[in-house]
């Protein structure tokens, strides 16, 4: 069969999602393959912008709950909590960005800009929450329990953290939290480029979840910089929909590694060989 290549861009696609990972391309004129033909699909090159969020709603990590303990102890269940949640605005942030907006949120909320802070632990890549019990003069309470919380981000596990200064043995000038893993700052290890007419799949994290692949691509770049995929060798995937049938419309969606939806702020575009 003849060979068909396609340019197809985000920008000029149809019914473009608001998240803008998925849109339709039209096929003018309609496709239209005989029965006794094998075709197979391409992706010789592709290039998405490396800014898909690593904070968000979506992610279940966009918020950081914690209280003060003015009174009493948590422990001894008599403590008195001045509760505060710090809600981060969807986006790509580094360790820095996140410090920067526990900072600005303690000052707006008439604590002091260090009261609260997040650092990184370079020999572990961990990280570590400190409170300055000194400048405060109280406990804290770090709810990274919350199915939402920006905890999993920086490593540390579901669970909530406790420092009680008002008991009698606790004299700590600073308290602090390591994580117990490694923060992962990156948003993804790889995406997902999905073509509607495929009957295979180049690539399933999973054994059975992943359809529809026609290739992976793995960031190869800083994130707010562009991914220009570039394959030596581009693998054929089948579509066999495409035999008999006249095709008029092909969908086109990047996921993510585990093929959940990603959020990308800039145009997209591949070019595609159908042969």
């Amino acid at each position: 069969m003849p060979e068909l290549c396609l340019f197809v861009d985000a920008v000029r696609g149809k019914n473009l999602s608001l998240a803008g990972d998925q849109f339709g391309y039209a096929l003018t004129p309609a496709l239209q393959l005989p029965f006794d033909v094998t075709p197979t699909l391409r992706v010789l090159e592709a290039d998405i912008w490396y800014t898909t969020p690593n904070v968000s709603a979506v992610h279940g990590n966009n918020t950081l709950r914690f209280a003060q303990v003015t009174s009493g102890t948590v422990e001894g269940g008599t403590a008195s909590l001045d509760m505060h949640t710090i809600t981060f605005e969807d986006g790509l942030y580094s360790l820095e960005d996140l410090r920067a907006e526990i900072s600005s949120y303690c000052m707006s909320s008439l604590l002091h800009d260090s009261a609260l802070d997040v650092v990184g632990h370079s020999p572990t890549q961990k990280c570590e929450f400190k409170w300055d019990v000194q400048g405060t003069g109280y406990g804290i309470v770090l709810y990274l329990g919350d199915a939402n919380s920006i905890g999993s981000l920086l490593g540390f596990a579901a669970t909530d953290l406790v420092y009680d200064a008002f008991r009698a043995d606790k004299t700590d000038e600073v308290a602090r939290f390591r994580s117990g893993a490694s923060a992962n700052f990156d948003s993804l290890s790889h995406f997902l480029l999905h073509v509607s007419c495929l009957s295979g799949s180049n690539y399933d994290s999973s054994g059975s979840a992943s359809t529809q692949v026609a290739c992976a691509i793995t960031p190869d770049v800083s994130p707010g910089n562009l991914i220009k995929y570039r394959p030596l060798h581009p693998i054929p995937t089948g579509c066999e929909g495409l035999r008999g049938n006249r095709t008029s419309n092909l969908t086109f969606a990047v996921t993510d590694n585990l093929g959940h939806p990603v959020v990308l702020r800039e145009s997209w575009s591949a070019r595609i060989l159908i042969s």
